[in-house]
């Protein structure tokens, strides 16, 4: 239902042309029009707003100046990419920034050694995984030879 104020939205927000109106809304707010009398008047200070707006309006963008922009703009960013140094993965650059240069080194063999042996770690765990369901609830609940059966191997 078209409203003083919806038809005042409407017009404020898609000019006075009903063609740039919602299509659900372009039936009411051309009755609304027929009806109210000030609603002529609020359309022709609109359609003065258009023709302004269009007068003022720069002229849309055509294909080629469009595909211009865009070379200008990859061209930049080619530019800055050739210029710019190559990049460090991130613990690299920080490790390097903050420890002397033959600590950088030490400090990821020592982290290479510790993942290797969390890996040997969890793959151990993992045999205790294909223990049977009467074995593991006799873990659980006596704590029996089956607790330790797993690590035995």
């Amino acid at each position: 239902m078209m409203t003083e104020r919806r038809f005042a939205r409407l017009v404020a927000a898609h000019g006075a042309d009903p063609a740039r109106w919602p299509e659900a809304e372009r039936h009411a707010g051309r009755d609304w029009v027929a009806r109210h009398p000030a609603a002529t008047a609020e359309l022709a200070a609109a359609r003065r707003l258009d023709a302004l707006i269009d007068r003022t309006a720069p002229p849309p963008p055509t294909d080629a100046s469009m595909l211009a922009l865009a070379d200008r703009i990859m061209a930049t960013l080619d530019a800055r990419e050739a210029a710019m140094p190559p990049a460090l993965p991130a613990p690299v650059a920080m490790a390097r920034s903050r420890l002397p240069r033959g600590m950088v080194t030490t400090v990821f063999a020592v982290a290479a050694v510790a993942l290797v042996g969390l890996g040997l770690l969890l793959g151990r765990s993992v045999s205790l995984s294909q223990t049977t369901t009467a074995e593991a609830e006799q873990m659980l609940l006596l704590g029996g030879p089956a607790l330790t059966a797993g690590f035995s191997s």
